[in-house]
């Protein structure tokens, strides 16, 4: 099974509501997850999308529906920003195998990266905004140790996009 972890795009320092959750991404925001998107429609097929509740992880989700229109898309509160390590992966692994996509925010998708590459709760692997990190596991059954298959930033999507 493949994993995909990426952090939302470049947000907005404060919404006009005030509130973290009704964050928007940022113009530059929304062209870095259109490029990451394009560059992942290049290299994976994404069967399921998991994003977080907040609006920024919502709208970094929604750029990559739009390369994988056929995939199925569920918001999940195990993908908050200070949700616990255990609970993302418990659902990351509830569906049925293949390819996911998984769209949260730091300093969550650090330590679920951290736990699933060396098997221990307390590591976290700090994930830039817009990054996609593919993990495989073995089966259906999302648990360490994961290897990592590949990593891309925003540069390197964009020069990937570009070639």
């Amino acid at each position: 099974m493949n994993v995909y972890l990426i952090r939302h795009a470049e947000a907005e320092s404060r919404s006009s509501s005030g509130r973290d959750a009704d964050r928007s991404l940022t113009p530059d925001g929304r062209e870095a997850a259109r490029t990451a998107a394009r560059a992942l429609a290049r290299a994976a097929r994404i069967e399921r999308i998991l994003h977080s509740p907040l609006l920024r992880a919502r709208e970094t989700a929604g750029a990559i529906r739009e390369m994988f229109p056929d995939a199925e898309v569920s918001e999940t509160e195990a993908l908050r920003p200070e949700s616990d390590p255990e609970e993302t992966i418990a659902e990351i692994g509830a569906g049925d195998g293949g390819a996911v996509a998984v769209v949260g925010h730091q300093p969550n998708l650090g330590r679920v990266l951290g736990y699933l590459l060396t098997g221990r709760p307390d590591t976290e692997i700090p994930i830039g905004k817009t990054a996609v990190v593919r993990l495989s596991v073995e089966g259906d059954r999302v648990q360490p140790p994961a290897r990592l298959k590949w990593l891309f930033s925003p540069k390197l999507a964009a020069r990937l996009m570009r070639s």
